[in-house]
């Protein structure tokens, strides 16, 4: 199942959407909803920007910190949110990053580069790879056989080798071919209207367990 059609921006965290703290993701039933209007149309049949954003800040993601070693040996991330699946056999994923990124540039030099999937209790990490530039002594590695910085804690990794790169207006989507995977159980990081978020377990009454 194919979810390219996710947004393709690069999560940015600044110092109000973290002071907002962190939300519920859960259904707050029909009576907390609010009829929304007509459809917004935008100029020259296209949406404005503002509109856009808070439009696609309804859709609750995952997140993810794809990490690589470019040719001179130096690690780099990003925290992306922007990340989908598009193809089983063979396996593929997607993820859209800045045209100026050196995460990007890295992995189209190398052609590798490894998607830590994040959990529930790594917002710091999601946070220290959304800078310019990150301290990677704030970062625990974990041991890995492909010799691609992995982050100590994720709830998954996935290696991978590029793919196909296309340019999607003011973001490049990597396409990669997943050749190695690691899961294990826990909550995701999830992150919904420019903030952090949890999953929670809920009853057949919608009530939480």
């Amino acid at each position: 199942m194919s979810h390219a059609n996710q947004m393709c921006n690069e999560i940015t965290m600044d110092i109000d959407n973290r002071a907002a703290g962190k939300s519920m993701a859960k259904d707050q039933g029909p009576e907390m909803r609010r009829d929304a209007g007509p459809l917004s149309k935008g100029h020259n049949g296209q949406v404005d920007g503002h509109s856009f954003r808070k439009a696609l800040g309804r859709f609750p993601t995952g997140v993810t910190v794809v990490t690589s070693r470019n040719a001179n040996g130096r690690n780099v991330g990003a925290t992306i949110s922007a990340f989908a699946s598009v193809s089983l056999d063979p396996p593929l994923v997607l993820f859209c990053i800045t045209h100026d990124s050196e995460t990007l540039a890295a992995i189209q030099e190398t052609g590798r580069c490894v998607i830590n999937v994040l959990a529930e209790d790594q917002e710091p990490i999601s946070t220290l790879f959304s800078a310019p530039k990150v301290d990677w002594s704030q970062a625990v590695l974990r041991d890995s056989e492909n010799d691609y910085p992995q982050i100590e804690g994720c709830l998954a990794y996935l290696g991978a080798t590029l793919h196909a790169v296309h340019t999607g207006g003011d973001h490049t989507i990597v396409v990669l071919l997943i050749t190695d995977v690691i899961a294990t159980d826990g909550r995701p990081l999830v992150h919904h209207r420019s903030a952090y978020s949890r999953l929670v377990d809920v009853g057949p009454q919608g009530e939480e367990t």
